[in-house]
């Protein structure tokens, strides 16, 4: 389980969303840019889900950047 502006979300809830997300942008048109920002996003979750995994140590940026989560 996750929290979003204190709001408590199931973790299939969140893949839920991810799923039907591309699901919809298969289906759709959707600009470049914004099928870059969603998976920019996705992307981050998951790094800070293996940031919360080792004990949150050390710097969240650097972490993102030493796992090579791209701007």
């Amino acid at each position: 389980m996750f929290v979003l502006k204190n709001i408590n979300y199931e973790e299939s809830t969140q893949d839920n969303a991810v799923q039907q997300c591309e699901s919809i942008m298969k289906e759709k048109i959707v600009s470049e840019y914004m099928v870059q920002e969603f998976y920019y996003y996705k992307n981050l979750y998951v790094c800070y889900e293996k940031y919360v995994e080792c004990g949150k140590i050390g710097n969240f940026e650097e972490f993102c950047k030493a796992n090579e989560l791209k701007e």
